[in-house]
């Protein structure tokens, strides 16, 4: 049998990564980071630099959770993943029905609208339709409904135009196709099976973390720490994670294939 070719070390290359993420932090001033490197399935390096709090300098460690923001939408196409797999969704069913109340100013169109096209903002409207009304606190179910009279800039399907409104209607399909709140699917599927300890949802799982980095703003040629919006929370799938590096270098490596007992290829 042939003996296996000795795996390259990759441990300079990461440490000098490493560097420049601390050089990062020191150069450009900001409050703090934390940041992770996989090879191969292996998480070759784990650290946080800086602190998660300009007042208190608190340091950020391994477990300091983030809010992830928009890299929320990539747990929402990965359980969507799992439920085409299992027969629950399909890719390319129109979402009236199991979504019979969705409209669009393109009432044909609406009728043809998809899963697929869902997640890859392909539904037709202008770019972050709605987003400026999430801000001023106008609530998700009625933006959803509101969709129905937002301007197209082309037939559903035919353009890309990024969303989080529209992108939300996830959670409404995983809702109809599981009978459980999306959150609830997706912790109980990837959270809590890749060890995803320190992942939440929402303001108040961030705020209860026992290490969590506040949002900065500039104040006086520094920094000041202010309390996160509840706003983009209120759309889970768009918005809604918290996840600390460690939780992170997890999921990055299930992504990469290294966690078929979860995440099976053919989903991936």
């Amino acid at each position: 049998t042939p003996a296996t070719p000795p795996q390259p070390d990759f441990t300079p290359q990461a440490r000098e990564i490493e560097r420049l993420a601390e050089q990062v932090v020191r150069q450009a001033r900001i409050p703090g980071l934390a940041m992770a490197i996989v090879q191969d399935g292996k998480v070759i390096s784990l650290q946080g630099y800086g602190v998660v709090d300009a007042r208190t300098r608190q340091a950020v460690g391994t477990d300091t959770v983030f809010r992830v923001a928009s890299l929320s939408k990539s747990f929402a196409g990965t359980l969507s993943a799992m439920l085409v797999e299992e027969g629950a969704m399909a890719w390319d069913t129109p979402i009236a029905n199991q979504l019979p109340a969705f409209q669009l100013r393109d009432i044909a169109g609406a009728q043809r609208i998809n899963l697929r096209e869902i997640l890859s903002h392909r539904v037709g409207l202008a770019y972050n339709t709605y987003d400026r009304a999430l801000e001023a606190d106008e609530p998700y179910p009625l933006l959803a409904e509101r969709l129905s009279e937002a301007p197209m800039t082309c037939s559903p399907g035919d353009c890309y135009a990024y969303q989080n409104i529209a992108f939300s209607l996830v959670g409404d399909l995983v809702f109809a196709a599981t009978g459980d709140f999306y959150a609830h699917q997706v912790e109980k599927r990837l959270f809590h099976p890749l060890g995803m300890y320190g992942a939440t949802f929402g303001r108040d799982g961030l705020e209860a973390s026992p290490s969590w980095a506040r949002p900065h703003v500039r104040s006086g040629g520094g920094w000041l720490a202010v309390r996160p919006k509840e706003t983009y929370y209120r759309i889970p799938p768009a918005a809604g994670v918290n996840a600390s590096i460690n939780d992170m270098a997890q999921w990055l490596v299930a992504q990469m294939g290294h966690r078929p007992d979860v995440l099976a290829e053919s989903v991936l």
